[in-house]
């Protein structure tokens, strides 16, 4: 996924106004086309709410749940529009997405409503600004164990040789160099990276990583290229882990 930096607009809400449309959205149902930083879709799912949803997987030898604050669901696959109101208190999907937020894991929404708060500005600006800490996390189950070794074959790059590159990271251009494909190592929080070339600010690169035996999950957020490198990336999916371990008990 490739997500663009906009150009920063000028904020017309200072003051009461910015306070006036944060009780507004705060007070709002959930919207697809109101998550900041996202693309408007009716499946798009906005709130503050800290109570926890039920989120089921099935697998092949039965069901798992994990509980999860809808604060932090902004979409699950299914039937499960905005326009029907807020995400079910139990839901059985394939994949959830949430956005949360560095440093400390906040869900996105809560961050967005408080940045807005603290700066004045607008839910669009206040997005821009913080585009570097936001993550794009998609938890899906699996009924196979994913290992570096199932990484490694991956079509994209299983019949390339590769090469150590200024990260320490295995190296491959894919896509026929649209596209720069990073293999991790037993030491690395991730087991793998691709990232766009050229290399731009405003896009996320996608990092993929293993959660537990039977839940695997996806993170898109800011270019290690850009912005720190393999530890960069490695400190930001520890945060991620650690978020997501707070959702089921199978960490």
């Amino acid at each position: 996924m490739v997500v663009r930096l906009k150009g920063l607009l000028p904020s017309f809400w200072p003051g009461v106004a910015a306070l006036m449309l944060m009780m507004a959205l705060a007070s709002a149902p959930a919207r697809g086309d109101a998550v900041p930083g996202m693309v408007a879709a009716p499946d798009r799912h906005l709130s503050y709410d800290p109570s926890p949803v039920t989120v089921r997987f099935v697998y092949e030898d039965g069901t798992r749940d994990l509980l999860i604050p809808r604060k932090y669901i902004v979409f699950a696959s299914g039937e499960f529009s905005s326009r029907d109101g807020p995400i079910p208190d139990l839901i059985e999907t394939k994949s959830v997405k949430l956005v949360l937020t560095y440093p400390d894991g906040e869900a996105w929404t809560v961050a967005i409503r408080e940045y807005m708060g603290e700066h004045g500005v607008s839910a669009h600006r206040a997005a821009d600004e913080m585009r570097d800490r936001m993550h794009i996390v998609q938890l899906r189950p699996t009924n196979n164990f994913i290992d570096l070794g199932v990484a490694r074959n991956d079509f994209r790059i299983r019949d390339l040789e590769g090469s150590i590159g200024e990260f320490g990271l295995k190296e491959f251009e894919i896509s026929r160099g649209n596209q720069q494909f990073f293999l991790g190592s037993e030491d690395d929080e991730f087991l793998r990276i691709v990232c766009y070339n050229p290399k731009n600010p405003g896009w996320f690169c996608k990092y993929d990583a293993r959660l537990t035996q039977n839940i695997v999950f996806s993170a898109d957020f800011v270019d290690l290229r850009i912005f720190g490198g393999r530890e960069f990336a490695n400190n930001r999916m520890r945060m991620i882990k650690r978020t997501l371990c707070t959702f089921t008990e199978s960490c």
